[in-house]
């Protein structure tokens, strides 16, 4: 005869709502395909191209049938000689943030990752809390009122994302600051051309009168808009240098294009695509995405500053939508935007620029950091700023040489 059932020992036996183990490659992406949220930084591919930073796990969330119900793809950075990790999860994990299921799903996942040396857990859900029309921040801009977001009615609010971020607060979870911790986390605002229903004339309809004139300029002028190749990327990557040093941004190398390539457009499970833009023959602009599920995505875009005035920059957009639309995207993912409306605010062109375009704007929920091991989390805060001078310093040497090497090709 059995005794009574406590509490203790029911918690003991009580089946965990969600299990965490790793899984198959081709498990793994045969449900990011049909995920809702489903982007390119959660595919396999871009892992492989950012290998030589990150190492990454594929990750299955599993029901109490055993049943895979999310997904994530985990990005660990070693701490040199020590056995502990910082792990990120960019644009992920990719689960139902709808379901009564989330907290303990989070919660399995960050014992998993806990056992395994990680000391602290950065997730980005690939998530919305609040929408501005077009209309809505044209007419923002012209009047400079208001000049923050915070301060602009939204259009529509995302019951999900408010949810989820109120769900992560309540664990202990907290903000990161848009920069990220190593700089390479996803932008709070953003923006989104909605291609969803609409044919590539339906969407150049709801362009500024100026872009659609700019492309009009750009065709007449004998820009030649031709999907990319591997044998342009050196080309390409000379533009890439000359736009990062406009931009004061890091460069990347030739190889880590070619890698790019080789891990994109190997077909899966994302399509990639690369637009680019000539005048004579010149390279004057490049656009490349990838599209997963229902989201096309931007990864780069250069462009030159010789020849500004052909529009080249616009005429490779055209050709980036045509993809997008053929590829059954609802929407274009076109990138982060100011994180102000201000005028005098840093990128404030970009926002004009891509709202002109006919996109709407977004909050996302954010990047979200959770202590793993305490007193190494704190430790990694401490020595934080100088390891992002001492990765500044580094990224501005490698700039300086690569755009050496390029002149004295």
């Amino acid at each position: 005869m059995t005794g009574p059932i406590t509490a203790r020992s029911a918690a003991r036996t009580r089946r965990p709502v969600a299990l965490v183990r790793r899984i198959e490659a081709v498990d793994f992406c045969a449900f990011l395909r049909t995920s809702p949220f489903a982007g390119y930084q959660q595919t396999p591919a871009w892992a492989w191209v950012r290998r030589d930073e990150w190492s990454f796990e594929l990750l299955g969330l599993f029901d109490t049938e055993d049943d895979l119900v999310g997904i994530a793809l985990v990005r660990h950075r070693d701490l040199p000689l020590l056995p502990w990790r910082l792990s990120y999860i960019p644009e992920g994990p990719l689960l139902d943030w709808a379901g009564e299921d989330v907290a303990e799903h989070l919660r399995a996942l960050s014992e998993y990752l806990r056992s395994r040396g990680t000391f602290t857990l950065i997730i980005s859900p690939p998530l919305s809390v609040r929408r501005w029309d077009a209309s809505t921040v044209k007419q923002a801009l012209a009047a400079q009122q208001p000049t923050e977001w915070a301060d602009l009615a939204p259009d529509d609010t995302d019951a999900t994302g408010l949810r989820a971020a109120f769900l992560l607060e309540r664990a202990g979870w907290s903000r990161v600051s848009e920069g990220g911790r190593f700089g390479d986390s996803q932008p709070l605002y953003n923006c989104w051309l909605s291609l969803s229903g609409r044919t590539e004339d339906e969407v150049l309809a709801r362009m500024s009168r100026a872009w659609r004139k700019n492309l009009r300029r750009a065709e007449r002028d004998g820009v030649e808009v031709l999907d990319g190749t591997r044998a342009d990327l050196p080309e390409v990557h000379r533009l890439h240098l000359e736009t990062v040093e406009r931009l004061g941004l890091q460069a990347q190398s030739l190889s880590y294009f070619e890698n790019l390539w080789d891990a994109m457009a190997s077909g899966g499970p994302g399509r990639f695509h690369m637009v680019i833009a000539r005048h004579e023959g010149e390279l004057i602009s490049a656009y490349a995405t990838s599209t997963v599920g229902r989201r096309a995505q931007g990864i780069f875009s250069v462009s030159s500053s010789h020849k500004r005035d052909l529009k080249g920059s616009n005429a490779v957009y055209r050709g980036i939508i045509a993809h997008a639309l053929a590829d059954g995207a609802e929407y274009f993912d076109i990138g982060g935007v100011a994180d102000s409306l201000a005028e005098s605010a840093a990128e404030s062109g970009v926002l004009r620029y891509k709202i002109e375009l006919g996109c709407e704007a977004r909050e996302y929920v954010g990047g979200w950091e959770l202590p793993l091991i305490a007193p190494m989390h704190r430790a990694f805060g401490a020595l934080l700023p100088l390891y992002a001078r001492l990765s500044q310093l580094r990224a501005d040497l490698g700039r300086r040489r690569a755009t050496a090497r390029q002149a004295r090709v």
